[in-house]
């Protein structure tokens, strides 16, 4: 989470919100000094709490560190934020390509609303392939900046329970599933059917993104699969799913990857019979 800090946060030593605004600002920064989290704002309002916290060696450390990078360090490639405000005026605004909520500062008056963000996917190996490619994002543009999140295990279409126990814990959440589409405008599986209340109900610590695929690894990059050798059963298999990808790869978000497709589950389903043909279209052999 980039957490903003605003402006009007910079108040006297007279102020009524005086101590509750230091205390919030102090387990965001805490947070971030732990590299739990990204921290920004005004360079005016940096130097403000470095002053603040000129007794702590360590948030004044990162205070300093903030300012004295302040014009060499760029967060345009962060497109959600969360201002941190004394009372909410504006819950969410857009400014340009940027999503900008407010939080106010009663909601950090302890530590949990800070913490490390939870990544919450429909089983483990999601998680996993979610983190191999922010760690290829961060290397490949080359950012100099750390994240740290929990995983979590939702368990498929108990993911909604998952969602709800984090939200309750005032944790900072981001969910992925799928949509389970066996091809285009198919019915939606029973996990995306329960969670998709969720996708009217986002607010700064949560998020819920529901992507239009039959299962994660329809997201792979198959040409990762270009410099494995295959024998055998595996060999025939790979031949007849390069034809997919050369022929038709469109068909690919949608395509049981593991499975296929069984002649029996397109027989009471014209559309996913048309699907299949689609699929049998790109393989020569089959297409005489």
């Amino acid at each position: 989470m980039l957490f903003v800090l605003s402006d009007e946060l910079m108040v006297d030593s007279s102020h009524s919100m005086k101590i509750v605004i230091v205390r919030a600002i102090k387990h965001i920064a805490t947070s971030v000094f732990e590299s739990k989290h990204l921290l920004s704002g005004s360079l005016e309002v940096l130097k403000y709490f470095k002053e603040e916290f000129k007794g702590d060696f360590d948030l004044y450390s990162l205070f300093n560190t903030l300012e004295n990078n302040y014009y060499s360090t760029s967060f345009d490639f962060v497109k959600r934020r969360t201002e941190i405000v004394i009372s909410i005026s504006n819950p969410r605004r857009i400014e340009g390509d940027v999503e900008i909520f407010q939080s106010s500062i009663n909601d950090f008056q302890d530590t949990l609303c800070c913490q490390a963000s939870i990544l919450l996917g429909e089983d483990f190996n999601d998680c996993n392939f979610f983190t191999y490619i922010l760690k290829w994002y961060i290397s490949k543009n080359a950012l100099n900046i750390n994240y740290n999140f929990d995983t979590d295990n939702g368990g498929g279409v108990n993911i909604c329970r998952s969602i709800d126990n984090h939200i309750e814990n005032k944790r900072i959440l981001l969910s992925i599933i799928d949509t389970d589409r066996k091809y285009p405008n198919s019915p939606t599986g029973d996990t995306y059917n329960k969670c998709r209340k969720y996708l009217r109900k986002e607010k700064g610590s949560f998020k819920l993104i529901a992507l239009d695929v039959q299962e994660i690894e329809n997201l792979m990059p198959f040409n990762l699969l270009d410099n494995k050798s295959f024998s055998g059963e595996h060999a025939s298999k790979k031949e007849k799913f390069d034809y997919l990808r050369s022929r038709n790869p469109n068909l690919l978000q949608y395509f049981d990857i593991k499975k296929g497709i069984r002649k029996k589950d397109t027989e009471n389903d014209s559309s996913y019979k048309e699907f299949a043909k689609q699929c049998c279209d790109c393989n020569p052999d089959l297409s005489t």
